[in-house]
């Protein structure tokens, strides 16, 4: 039994610094940083979160666009005819022969670019956007209100002018010919 008390004892004392040195090398010292993972942290959070958060996010988003609704909906048609009838009226130019940006048009010439600017307002508007802007009479106004008077001296950039003693044009009769060349076009599609 002595024996046996004696190799267990000389096993122990071999073994024993060899065990300190395997601890030793996988234990770091001490030291006075703590390191805290408060990124992974986060990352776990956003992780099992994220879906949550993000519905949440919507939710307030719709919540404050639903009492803007109407407001907004305005200003988005607002602009839609604001873009639409510098459109008309850039192709309405080009479309019609003798309207120039830097040359005083006849009478003639500013009717057909009227008719012209209708035509495409109600051709390649959308329902909502024609509707807001009213019937073709009322496009021809917003499209006779987007011609200047002839440019002056000062002015650096031309813009298409009509005679300053020209007559208001009838916008009536201007609105129906636009019609007319709109279903025009529409059976010609067919």
């Amino acid at each position: 039994m002595r024996l046996l008390l004696a190799a267990f004892a000389a096993f122990f004392m071999l073994a024993i610094p060899a065990i300190a040195q395997a601890v030793d090398a996988v234990v770091p010292p001490a030291s006075t940083v703590v390191q805290v993972p408060v990124g992974s942290w986060i990352g776990d959070i956003v992780t099992v979160w994220g879906a949550a958060i993000v519905s949440y996010v919507v939710y307030a988003l719709r919540g404050a666009l639903s009492n803007l609704g109407p407001r907004v909906s305005s200003i988005l048609l607002t602009m839609q005819a604001d873009q639409l009838m510098n459109r008309a009226l850039v192709y309405a130019v080009n479309a019609v022969v003798g309207a120039t940006k830097d040359k005083v048009w006849s009478i003639d010439v500013r009717n057909q670019v009227l008719k012209e600017v209708v035509t495409f307002a109600l051709v390649h508007g959308s329902e909502a956007v024609k509707a807001f802007m009213g019937a073709p009479a009322d496009i021809a106004e917003m499209g006779f209100s987007r011609i200047d008077t002839p440019a002056v001296s000062g002015d650096t950039a031309p813009k298409p002018s009509v005679l300053p003693d020209a007559p208001k044009p009838d916008f009536e009769a201007i609105g129906q010919a636009a019609e007319t060349a709109v279903a025009i076009k529409e059976i010609k599609t067919i």
